[in-house]
């Protein structure tokens, strides 16, 4: 759903990747992990978005459970870190990538968002997982204009005044593909 509500509602500009599987290396071993999205706007530069389905989330403390149903089964799955967390490690490692491949910096903004596409997400909004970075159901008829706020949210916050070259665009796109 939120693959088709993306392609509806963003410009043909945007790139959207889906499901872009990525690992690393960690104390000698491999690790796996995913991006459920990859968007790169060819203005801004890219986010990062963990998608969480189910019916609904809660955290408590640093503890994030997901409630879901299966074959008309309700149960809660606990999740192994915040998704604002996995969000962001999916964008530092992009971020990191970038550079590691071009040796040079990524000039474009470049951040992390999560989304909840059925539900509100009103009940976990905090200063680790906020309102400017979080999708929710109340959101999805909008996603152009909340994907673009994101997109300035972290170019204001990162205080970006590099420019975005064509070339840096170019081979973001070709790193992902």
């Amino acid at each position: 759903e939120i693959y088709t509500q993306l392609k509806k509602q963003l410009p043909d500009k945007y790139h959207v990747f889906y499901s872009v599987r990525w690992f690393e290396v960690e104390d000698g071993h491999r690790v796996d992990s995913e991006s459920d999205f990859i968007i790169f706007d060819p203005s801004f530069g890219f986010i990062t978005l963990e998608v969480k389905g189910g019916r609904a989330i809660h955290k408590d403390g640093s503890q994030w459970s997901l409630v879901e149903t299966v074959s008309g089964e309700t149960s809660t799955r606990l999740l192994k870190c915040s998704p604002y967390e996995q969000a962001e490690k999916s964008m530092r490692h992009f971020y990191k990538y970038f550079h590691e491949e071009f040796h040079q910096s990524f000039n474009g903004a470049y951040g992390f968002a999560v989304a909840f596409p059925w539900y509100s997400a009103d009940n976990i909004i905090s200063s680790s997982s906020p309102k400017e970075l979080t999708i929710d159901m109340n959101d999805m008829n909008k996603l152009q204009q909340k994907v673009n706020a994101i997109f300035h949210y972290w170019k204001n916050k990162r205080n970006l005044n590099i420019p975005f070259s064509a070339e840096q665009r170019k081979r973001f796109i070709s790193l992902v593909n």
